[in-house]
């Protein structure tokens, strides 16, 4: 839906590349993937543009989810919200999601010219989990896919504190589970965060 509003014909390298990339996606937000790395940069922007009027509203408004915003592109392109009031013109859900799309285009450029390196999802992401006294020499960068409105739901800085799975027994109760640490508060105990790991990975230990 968002990709047939765009003509590779007026891109430059960088956003046909990127057009490629997308086409070929398999809609996971993996580890390795360059393709998540466009879309949410891409999301991120379009998401913005639409709903500016909210995100500087003077009072507390719920901003609409991700589902909703993609529905009203596809059935009402035309809506007011899709206008960007700065501008003389007046644009629909089609001129925003180009404008979305170059400006995350230039989002992951940005990105790759710091880090000298084709962006890799985890790495764009940069899953951290911080320490409760926010000092970095406690906290720690992990490898993780997904994203904060995923399945897989882990952004920037948030995440599952603690994934269990239970199975009913007819010889009881069976429980497995993980958390993002260990259970050692000692920084130089290997317990400290030794589940870490684990829970990055979405493993379970019994």
């Amino acid at each position: 839906m968002l990709l047939a509003n765009l003509n590779p014909a007026v891109m430059s390298e960088a956003e046909k590349r990127a057009i490629d990339l997308l086409r070929g996606w398999d809609f996971q937000n993996s580890i390795q993937s360059e393709a998540a790395v466009y879309f949410e940069a891409w999301l991120s922007n379009l998401y913005a543009l639409i709903w500016d009027e909210i995100y500087d509203a003077k009072v507390p408004l719920s901003r609409p989810t991700a589902f909703q915003t993609l529905y009203l592109i596809a059935n009402h392109p035309s809506l007011s919200f899709f206008d960007i009031v700065e501008t003389a013109e007046k644009e629909t859900a089609g001129d925003v999601i180009r404008m979305a799309f170059k400006d995350g285009v230039a989002d992951v450029e940005k990105w790759r010219g710091k880090h000298g390196n084709d962006p890799r999802w985890a790495d764009y992401k940069d899953t951290y989990v911080e320490h409760l006294t926010r000092q970095e020499a406690l906290s720690r960068h992990v490898e993780h896919g997904g994203n904060y409105d995923n399945v897989d739901a882990s952004g920037h800085r948030h995440g599952p504190s603690w994934r269990m799975i239970v199975s009913l027994e007819r010889t009881g109760i069976v429980a497995y589970g993980v958390y993002p640490g260990g259970q050692d508060g000692n920084i130089g105990s290997p317990h400290y965060d030794d589940l870490l790991d684990d829970w990055a990975a979405g493993d379970t230990s019994a």
